[in-house]
């Protein structure tokens, strides 16, 4: 309740505070913010109901890999498309760069979201969320 109340506190804030096309760019920021918020929810109760009471049973590595061929072949056409129109550019893409860009991936999405994963099955969403929650 008390992220709620701050969330609405902070849009209003912004919507006070900003003149002319800026408040656009807020209300952008704000339904991406709840749709982010939406899909997380999605997201932290399909793993607890798809594998709920078979924590041991459950090859956590298996589903992300699973989860990251499926977005790799969904959206690489995306990003293709991108490049080819114009609107992203792939050329200043190092070697080194792609490195520490896989590097910064496997750290930053793969560990924590097997340990994410873990803790919803031998916890609940609910704690899981919050204990994220406290972390920020």
């Amino acid at each position: 309740l008390a992220c709620v109340c701050g969330t609405v506190l902070v849009g209003l804030a912004d919507e006070s505070n900003s003149g002319g096309s800026a408040g656009e760019e807020t209300l952008a920021g704000d339904v991406a913010t709840l749709a982010g918020a939406f899909f997380y929810a999605c997201y932290t109760t399909l793993i607890e109901r798809l594998f709920h009471g078979a924590d041991e049973k459950v090859d956590m590595a298996l589903v992300f890999g699973f989860i990251g061929a499926i977005n790799c072949v969904a959206l690489l056409p995306v990003v293709v498309l991108f490049h080819l129109s114009g609107v992203e550019s792939l050329a200043p893409l190092s070697l080194p760069m792609m490195g520490w860009i896989v590097l910064n991936g496997f750290f930053n999405n793969v560990v924590s979201d097997y340990l994410f994963a873990r803790a919803v099955l031998m916890t609940t969403p609910t704690t899981v969320s919050v204990g994220l929650a406290m972390t920020v």
